[in-house]
Order: C-alpha cells, then sequence, then structure tokens
C-alpha cells in the first residue's frame, strides 16, 4: 500500500497518539527527527510495542492468575508476535499500528529480533507480579527496556541516500550500542516509579527485587506503607542508593560506547541521544536531592524542568529547536 495513502497517514495518526500518551522521554526527543520518516517510523514501532506492554501490565491480579488464563495471556502474546511478522512479510492485521508497521518496515529494512526479545519477556511477566532475584529482573529487562531501545537505536542510526535507508553498523552492534544506556534508563524507571507501579494490576507490580527488599530489610506492605505515607526510611534510602548506583555504572559504560559512535551520527540524532540520556540523569539527581523519597509526588522532571533542559542541551550541541 502507498504510503502516501488517506488509511497509511491517519494509521501513523494514531499511532503518534498512542506513542505521545504520557509523554515518555523517548517520544519526547524523537520529536526531534528532522526526518519525518523516522519520527513516523518511531511511532509505529513503539506504538506496537506499547500495546501488547500495556495489554500485560493492566492484567488484574497478573501474580494470582490460573494455569488456563497463564495460556490465554501467553497465547495472546504469541499472536501479537505473528502480526508484527506478518507486517513484516507484508501481509499485516488491517488495523491502524500494523498497518503503520508495515509501512515502516517497507522503509527501514530493521530486524524482528526486537519484537521477539519483548514477546518472550512479556510471557515471563504472565503470572508474576516482583521478581525473585536482580539477575532475574535482568533477564525481562532483556526484551521490556533493551528491545524498544535497540529499535530507538536502529531509527538514531539510519542514513539515507537515493535508494532508501541503510546502516553502517551490524544490528548486533547496534543493540550493543542501546543495552547499557537502556539498562541505565530502565533502573532509573524501577526506582522512580515505584510508587505508580504499586497501583497497577490491583494487586500491585515491583520491579525492585525480592532479593534486595529482604537485604535491606523491607517488604512489599513496607512499600506500600510509604506510599500511602508519602515518605521513607533509612533502609529505604540505603536500597534506593544501591538502585541509583547501578544506574550510573550502567551509563557510564554506555557512554564508553557512545564515543565511537556519536561522531558518525548526524545532528539531530546526536541531539536526541543526549538529550534523552540528560532527561535521565538529571531525574536521578532529583531522586537524590528529594533523599530518595520516590513516594513524595515529586521525584518527576516537571514539564518547566523538561524544558529548561532541552534548551541547554540545545545550546551545548549547537541544534536548533524547532516548534514541535
Amino acid at each position: 500500500m502507498p504510503t502516501n495513502s488517506d488509511s497509511v497517514a491517519s494509521a501513523y495518526r494514531y499511532c503518534e497518539r498512542l506513542a505521545r500518551r504520557n509523554r515518555p522521554y523517548l517520544y519526547q526527543v524523537a520529536r526531534y527527527f528532522q526526518d519525518r520518516e523516522k519520527y513516523r517510523a518511531f511511532c509505529s514501532t513503539y506504538a506496537s510495542m506499547r500495546i501488547i506492554d500495556d495489554e500485560i501490565d493492566s492484567i488484574p491480579w497478573r501474580g494470582r492468575l490460573s494455569g488456563s488464563q497463564r495460556k490465554r495471556y501467553i497465547s495472546e502474546v504469541q499472536n501479537w508476535l505473528k502480526k508484527v511478522i506478518a507486517c513484516q512479510d507484508g501481509s499485516p492485521k488491517r488495523t491502524p499500528i500494523f498497518l503503520a508497521l508495515e509501512d515502516t518496515f517497507q522503509k527501514f529494512a530493521m530486524p524482528l529480533f526486537p519484537w521477539e526479545n519483548l514477546a518472550q519477556a512479556m510471557q515471563k511477566d504472565v503470572g508474576k507480579d516482583s521478581f525473585a532475584t536482580f539477575r532475574e529482573f535482568l533477564d525481562y529487562a532483556e526484551g521490556a527496556a533493551i528491545a524498544p531501545a535497540t529499535v530507538f537505536m536502529f531509527l538514531l542510526t539510519a542514513k539515507r541516500d537515493d535508494t532508501g535507508y541503510f546502516w553502517e553498523y551490524p544490528p548486533r552492534q547496534i543493540y550493543a550500542f542501546a543495552k547499557e544506556l537502556a539498562l541505565f534508563c530502565y533502573l532509573t524507571h524501577i526506582i522512580r516509579d515505584v510508587s505508580s507501579d504499586l497501583r497497577l494490576s490491583q494487586s500491585g507490580l515491583l520491579y525492585i527485587s525480592e532479593q534486595d527488599l529482604k537485604k535491606f530489610g523491607l517488604t512489599k506492605t513496607d512499600l506500600n506503607d510509604f506510599r500511602r505515607k508519602k515518605t521513607v526510611n533509612g533502609n529505604f534510602q540505603k536500597l534506593a542508593a544501591r538502585y541509583v548506583a547501578r544506574a550510573r555504572s550502567y551509563q557510564a559504560r554506555g557512554k564508553r560506547l557512545l564515543r565511537n559512535l556519536n561522531p558518525n551520527l548526524e545532528e539531530d540524532s546526536r541531539f536526541a541521544l543526549k538529550l534523552l540520556l540528560e532527561f535521565y540523569s538529571e531525574t536521578l539527581k532529583k531522586i537524590v536531592r528529594l533523599g530518595y523519597n520516590v513516594f513524595s509526588g515529586r521525584e518527576k522532571l516537571t514539564l518547566a524542568e523538561e524544558r529548561k533542559l532541552t534548551r541547554r542541551i540545545a545550546r551545548q550541541c549547537g541544534f536548533r529547536l524547532r516548534n514541535v
């Protein structure tokens, strides 16, 4: 189907509305792609992943599913992946997200492994509302965090000539560029969003490992008590500091990899990537300033703080901001 058809244009607009919901940082920085095909591709790929992630997150009492219920949700994840594969094959379901995704795959020859990794993570999620160990969490993050970050890295590194889009790096190297920084961003998410995650799925979702909670003398009940009182104790501060330190270690490793990548990125991609990382870095700094009280309601960057940061990074990069 031609990309200028009304149905495909409408499909991309639908994906855009879904991608910008709740203003995720990936969406905020993707708006600065000067090549609007890259922006549209971001919206379709992000929306395609968002729908299955949101569906699994919204399962009521996810940790208490029966065997038949788990099989049903696992089957839904598998069916979602089949629809993604059909988009790459040129035979998508006639729904907005998959029409747009098919068009994106026609322009950007990205591999399927990020979607496959996400499907594996979502299947692990079914029937669980917490992680026993940090290692188990990292295995889950391979799909839940690294998969969308890898797709974003494909768009950041894509270049265009007369024949279309291409990459100077093999897929696994693009994955390697994304991995460490994705874990930095995701760990920041995990500690920042403890309170809001505890409100999900009725029973509450928890991404801090049970192993780490036990080490610092805490339980899920304690965290829910902190959420109600909007305060923390010394044990939680030590736990949160541990997660902040972990996040920063991944940030440092990711930055070392970017030394080889940045010179080959186009101007808008360099700006988008730097801004994304600064959003998360400033979030960590704010959490520390709050004494690690991520239940206060003040742990997220405000809109004013985000705008100020965007202007500062634009000046540093010599990037001209436009209205988006």
